[in-house]
């Protein structure tokens, strides 16, 4: 009975304590039995509003339902750190502070004044990350238990795709494709000191394309794997640079880029100034077509007349006596050169009874031209000064009549 009374009178006494102590708060103290935490350490701070502390006094900030002062720990999470105004490891929530990120849910970090954050924006606008002049990682783990960082994303907003580094807005270590088109901005409005291109032909007769394969052995941390070792064709960026400067440029590391959309203006002048010229040939050939097609008309017409000269002459050479006709035997050589421009050498020789005699040049129309005196064998020279293009005749006459006669074309 006294046991009974006894257990009765504890069980009061610890309801009594624990009704007058959640008033406030619950705590629960810890003596490990060693120095230096005392049998007064606060291990767990429970507040009545719901706030708890561990190995704190308070919760802080207030708005906080979970304090930890000191370091904690969840599985396959790692450790993370205390907080304190240059050491704050983790927080989970909305409104972090400083910096003032406002309303964005995840993980915050913060060491030796330096702000990590990384959660999900406005808790709908995907991953948000600020590190100062850090950089955000997606990293992806193999199979075997290796880390690798499949794109990075710079506080300066460049974005690199197997790149740790990007050197530019968006900076591709391997190949690129898209199947809507890459736009890039060309308004008018936004360029100034526009210059036309000129002589792009003679600057793509400097160029020259290659076909090659990349060392995929030697420069395997730039990601040559995806090219399959196949064969590409492009320009060398070294020679590229002495005709085009504007159009290569060089890392930090010191390789050379090629912009080779660049080049396309530079095609489309090349295109139009070599339709220029052949146009402008063209032009040239079909003149060039018509006079050969009026000088052939025109030697037509002189031949023409050349031959009712030939029977006028014939038939004058027919009405002269035995004697005369007898002299037809006298040697008149064709003149060389034939065609010619300038100056022709025309040979003859007559008989020797033949002692008045005129070696005589006449046009298509039968007017003389020229008439030199000729006796035996010997040359005349032929000056075709002011005369154009076409066919003339030449004969040796006698006491009126002919005995001898050829033809010679002028070519201008």
């Amino acid at each position: 009975m006294k046991n009974s009374k006894f257990l009765q009178f504890s069980l009061l006494l610890v309801l009594f304590l624990m009704g007058s102590i959640t008033t406030t708060q619950a705590q629960w103290l810890s003596d490990p039995g060693y120095n230096p935490v005392a049998d007064n350490d606060i291990s767990t701070d429970i507040f009545r509003k719901g706030n708890v502390s561990i190995a704190a006094l308070n919760p802080f900030p207030n708005d906080i339902v979970l304090h930890v002062g000191g370091r904690f720990s969840q599985a396959f999470s790692g450790a993370f750190g205390g907080q304190g105004s240059n050491d704050r490891w983790a927080a989970l929530g909305g409104n972090f502070g400083t910096p003032n990120v406002t309303q964005t849910y995840g993980l915050i970090r913060q060491w030796n004044g330096a702000f990590y954050i990384s959660g999900v924006k406005d808790g709908k606008h995907g991953v948000v990350s600020w590190a100062g002049g850090g950089r955000l990682d997606f990293d992806f783990v193999t199979s075997t238990n290796v880390n690798k960082t499949r794109m990075s994303i710079l506080s300066n907003g460049r974005v690199g795709i197997l790149k740790t580094n990007p050197q530019y807005t968006l900076d591709v270590n391997g190949t690129a494709a898209c199947t809507g088109g890459f736009w890039s901005s060309s308004d008018k409005r936004f360029k100034k000191d526009i210059v036309s291109l000129k002589t792009s032909l003679e600057k793509i007769n400097q160029l020259e394309g290659v076909s090659y394969k990349f060392k995929r052995e030697k420069f395997g941390e730039i990601n040559f794997e995806d090219s399959d070792d196949r064969t590409e064709y492009g320009f060398l960026a070294q020679d590229l640079a002495k005709v085009f400067p504007e159009l290569v440029r060089q890392d930090k590391d010191g390789y050379y880029a090629v912009r080779y959309e660049g080049l396309i203006p530079v095609l489309v002048e090349g295109m139009k100034e070599q339709n220029a010229t052949i146009e402008a040939q063209e032009e040239v050939n079909e003149t060039q077509s018509r006079v050969i097609e009026d000088q052939k008309e025109e030697i037509d017409e002189l031949k023409n007349r050349i031959d009712k000269l030939e029977s006028l002459v014939n038939n004058l050479a027919k009405s002269q006596s035995p004697a005369t006709a007898m002299r037809s035997t006298a040697v008149l050589k064709q003149n060389t050169p034939n065609p010619y421009n300038d100056l022709t050498t025309i040979q003859y020789e007559l008989p020797s009874d033949v002692n008045n005699a005129n070696l005589v040049v006449y046009n298509a129309n039968g007017s003389v031209l020229k008439s030199f005196p000729v006796i035996g064998k010997g040359s005349v020279e032929f000056d075709a000064a002011g005369l154009s293009s076409g066919t003339y005749v030449y004969t040796i006459v006698s006491n009126g009549a002919v005995i001898a006669t050829q033809r010679m074309v002028v070519q201008r």
